[in-house]
């Protein structure tokens, strides 16, 4: 488990895949994109406990990422509305169901930086990971 998210829009936990190997090479957008959609079906999903100001969010998931900006990564809009400037942190996720994945790996395929994610988004003023008995039985 990775550590928590700083301000700057570092990762919270998820697809400990992604921080391997490929991320050395330099990839062109396109080619980096290819490679995050087959991490994303091929990937370990990650449950996690995570508290989102009061609430709680508990689940399982393919993608989280908490940031302050729109972009990530090659150019992937996770955040649309993301503002660095208004000191919230924009957290993004993609749970682990089938379905999901497999929406989440053809948007990256498209290659189209324009079409909408398919991926939730919630606003915050703090963000942590709360690993519980649930989150640690399911590894």
């Amino acid at each position: 488990m990775g550590p928590p998210a700083d301000r700057r829009g570092r990762r919270l936990g998820c697809s400990r895949a992604s921080n391997r190997g490929a991320w050395r090479k330099k990839l062109l957008p396109a080619q980096a994109r290819e490679y995050i959609a087959e991490l994303v079906s091929r990937a370990e999903l990650e449950p996690l406990d995570i508290r989102i100001d009061e609430s709680l969010l508990s689940g399982v998931f393919t993608l989280f990422e908490v940031t302050t900006i729109p972009l990530i990564g090659p150019n992937l809009c996770v955040a649309p509305a993301a503002d660095p400037s208004d000191k919230f942190l924009d957290i993004c996720f993609v749970g682990g169901s089938h379905e999901m994945r497999r929406r989440l790996s053809e948007w990256l395929s498209m290659g189209s930086t324009c079409a909408p994610a398919p991926i939730s988004t919630r606003v915050a003023n703090s963000v942590s990971n709360h690993r519980t008995a649930s989150a640690s039985a399911a590894r």
